[in-house]
């Protein structure tokens, strides 16, 4: 369990139990203040009423649709009230006028980073919510970064795709409140229709839809429709020679690649990625690449679409 972990964890990698045919490692990274009890933090959780989970009221702060549609679909089942914002700027906003148990970070985003949002909520806003719990939410997980979001305040680092248990455990750590007994899953859906096999893996998709058909079919429409456009800027931000810009729009596509269990085209979209993280980039071989994700994509989109039909089909 989250809460037995020793305070000298900081900034050490904890992995949990390995979960049955996940497409990526969930880590935390737990701040060792958090276990300290002369923490504000931890001084507010020991004092407020037990709560349970359908009193939260969660901020979640993403700017990419997909990974919004995922973390909704864990909250609502237990009917916390959730309000989004899509930037630092809009968290800030919200946060002003508005109350809040906790609030869920994406930290690469437009206008103003999770980062630096955090930064100004722990230095400029009165108590208690100068002290809300921040947690982050990153689609990669690196020592720098880690080390930027603790420094910055923030009080938990998870990976995406984000894993419904976990991330319920630490809504729980850090507020303090009751997880009711879950929804029951809708069985009229099995296993069958979310398939796993030498190209796709759905079993993520599987887990965090609980049965819900309509939720898998928008998952799956949402990257049906998105990918194409922000393969397309990628390509276009490659030719101008723009590898920031380039980056930024891999942002976007990484964790949606994850949603979908492309097992052809993840480790090859994440060479790709790492390319671009060097002080010299080979453009050609860059294009080559992605010319290569760009048909495997189009194929998986085809298959994509045939299992969004049959998951609406068994709605009806």
């Amino acid at each position: 369990m989250l809460n037995t972990y020793p305070s000298n964890v900081f900034n050490e990698y904890i992995t949990p139990p390995k979960k049955a045919a996940f497409s990526s490692l969930f880590f935390i990274f737990a701040h060792e203040k958090i276990n300290n009890n002369s923490h504000p933090i931890a001084q507010m959780s020991n004092k407020i009423a037990k709560k349970s989970f359908s009193d939260l009221r969660v901020l979640l702060v993403d700017d990419i649709d997909s990974n919004r549609i995922v973390v909704i679909n864990i909250l609502r089942r237990f009917s916390m009230k959730i309000e989004t914002a899509s930037n630092g700027f809009e968290a800030i906003d919200q946060l002003k006028k508005n109350d809040f148990d906790i609030i869920l970070m994406d930290l690469a985003m437009p206008e103003m980073d999770g980062v630096t949002a955090t930064r100004i909520i722990r230095k400029e806003f009165d108590l208690p919510k100068r002290d809300i719990p921040i947690i982050a939410l990153t689609a990669s997980l690196v020592q720098e970064s880690t080390d930027r979001v603790f420094e910055a305040g923030m009080n938990v680092c998870i990976s995406k795709p984000v894993a419904s248990k976990e991330l319920l455990e630490i809504i729980g750590k850090f507020t303090g409140a009751v997880q009711e007994i879950s929804p029951a899953v809708n069985s009229r859906t099995g296993s069958e229709y979310y398939p796993v096999d030498d190209m796709i893996d759905l079993t993520y998709l599987f887990e965090v839809a609980r049965g819900d058909d309509q939720f898998a079919a928008e998952l799956i429409e949402n990257f049906i429709s998105n990918t194409p456009p922000i393969l397309k800027t990628i390509k276009q931000k490659l030719e101008q020679e723009d590898i920031e810009g380039c980056r930024k729009s891999c942002h976007k596509l990484k964790p949606v690649l994850s949603y979908m269990g492309l097992k052809q085209i993840t480790p090859i979209f994440a060479k790709f990625h790492e390319n671009l993280q060097r002080d010299q980039v080979n453009l050609r071989g860059e294009l080559l690449i992605l010319n290569k994700l760009e048909e495997l994509i189009s194929e998986a989109i085809s298959r994509l679409q045939k299992i969004k039909l049959q998951l609406i089909s068994n709605e009806k």
